[in-house]
């Protein structure tokens, strides 16, 4: 059995204590004319997602959201293909146009939320250029050739282009990303740096670090990117423009990493670890070390080798590529979510709390039958709360792991919460035992109307003797509650 099956055959229901959140996962498609590929770029706050597949004549840029997919974007005049870059919070993509290769002929260009093509042009003296990223104000970051080597430079409507030189000794420079701060972040020689206010200056060079470079800044200014050693291998880590460099602990079995983006905090990378070529998308963090993304795809989505993850959003959905069915193809990885809150209706809960419906280790939220004038009632009653990762799922269901803890006919029934009626609708009922039972409600109709406010979800969990019982004074566990949606 190889690794990504003892993965996938180790995977069950409801997680066992693990830090990280599991996954569903959406595939992107892939455009129609080309070959089947997909690449996904990066997403933004309302999950819409920029990338690159290809047509007839080469690489196609793209935007994919949850109504519409895959929608091509158009292509500059006098140039036959096109990559994209960042997407901003309104969807604005930044991206590069060219005919033979971005480092020969690269124009940069820029796409509106409704797909409409600004041609930003090269800067005066470069013969080519690059542009990588875009920030909410409409700046853009990139880098160019010069005839005396490679500049990073910034460009907006108003101020149009500035040109950075590279640091003292260094003979060229070049920009990656850009932060609603203003702060640049690139590279000079060969080593990452970054740029405030037209000002430059090397991020920390790791004791045995041979070259550095940056791949992104966050919304928090922490830079994220790899190292490279004497040895040829890299490791993947972080910086805060005061100075300081954090490395990320390595996957087991890959001697490289690196770190590609990181949340709007900046609390949990995602990357690759890798030998020869990406092969794992990894999630890190200071207090849980490292994980393969693969380890944490929901059973609900199999089929999957998750190769780099490239972005993610402040709702958690991660985006990348890796391989379904033999074929490369853009993914999006949204969180399945657990409660926020825990609401006992009817039933004195004894054991446990929010905490416990997080995984299924036994250990599990145990409510207490209270007794009712209304014999038609479940004596217990409990409501679920969660967040949405996503607005409008095209999918959704909520997974449960229960029991009770005597003998008898006992069931339990499961709704939905239904925001455009303020009621619950769908509904599934299934008998209880001594052994836990994982049981899925999949919602139908228009999703839509499964997210309230503030993209809140709702869930009742209701139990009731249904015949005779071991016990009248008997109790419902519920072990693990997951909300799970794909956009």
């Amino acid at each position: 059995m190889n690794r990504l099956a003892m993965l996938v055959a180790m995977a069950w229901a409801c997680p066992s204590a693990i830090a990280f959140h599991t996954y569903s996962i959406t595939d992107v498609g892939d455009l129609p004319g080309g070959a089947d590929f997909s690449f996904a770029q990066d997403i933004n706050d309302n999950g819409v997602v920029s990338g690159v597949g290809t047509g007839a004549n080469g690489s196609v840029p793209f935007r994919w959201t949850s109504s519409q997919g895959l929608t091509p974007l158009p292509l500059l005049a006098g140039f036959t293909q096109a990559n994209s870059g960042t997407i901003d919070s309104l969807g604005n993509i930044t991206g590069v146009a060219y005919t033979i290769d971005p480092l020969t002929d690269g124009h940069p260009v820029r796409w509106s939320s409704q797909n409409q093509l600004t041609d930003v042009g090269v800067p005066a003296g470069m013969t080519w250029a690059i542009a990588d990223a875009g920030n909410d104000h409409g700046v853009i970051a990139g880098w160019g050739q010069t005839a005396n080597g490679r500049r990073g430079f910034t460009w907006s409507a108003t101020a149009g282009f500035t040109v950075y030189q590279p640091l003292a000794g260094d003979s060229e420079c070049g920009f990656c990303d850009i932060s609603n701060s203003g702060i640049v972040c690139g590279w000079s020689g060969d080593f990452a740096a970054f740029w405030k206010n037209g000002t430059g200056g090397y991020l920390a060079k790791p004791q045995g670090g041979v070259l550095s470079f940056p791949n992104l800044i966050t919304d928090e200014d922490r830079i994220c990117g790899y190292v490279g050693l004497s040895d040829g291998t890299y490791i993947a880590g972080s910086w805060t423009t005061t100075g300081r460099f954090t490395q990320e602990d390595q996957l087991s079995g890959y001697p490289s990493m690196d770190c590609v983006w990181a949340t709007h905090d900046g609390s949990t990378l995602v990357g690759a670890a890798y030998d020869s070529d990406y092969e794992r998308a990894t999630l890190f963090n200071a207090l849980d070390g490292v994980v393969d993304l693969n380890a944490l795809v929901d059973p609900s989505t199999p089929g999957w080798t998750l190769q780099l993850a490239t972005s993610s959003n402040r709702f958690g959905q991660i985006v990348g590529s890796g391989l379904i069915d033999g074929k490369t193809h853009g993914f999006i990885a949204t969180p399945v979510v657990t409660p926020t809150k825990v609401n006992v209706l009817l039933g004195k809960a004894t054991e446990g709390g929010l905490q416990s419906l997080e995984a299924a280790d036994g250990n599990g939220l145990t409510v207490c039958k209270f007794l009712v004038p209304n014999q038609q009632a479940a004596p217990v009653t409990v409501e679920l709360d969660a967040l949405s990762p996503v607005q409008t799922p095209s999918n959704y269901f909520i997974r449960l792991v229960s029991k009770v803890n005597t003998s008898g006919v006992l069931s339990q029934t499961v709704d939905l919460y239904d925001w455009s009626s303020s009621s619950y609708a769908d509904t599934r009922t299934d008998t209880l035992n001594t052994s836990f039972k994982t049981v899925e409600l999949q919602a139908t109709g228009d999703l839509s109307r499964y997210v309230g406010p503030e993209r809140a979800l709702r869930a009742r969990f209701r139990v009731k003797a249904t015949g005779p019982v071991g016990s009248s004074l008997w109790c419902a566990v519920l072990d693990c509650a997951q909300f799970v949606t794909r956009p």
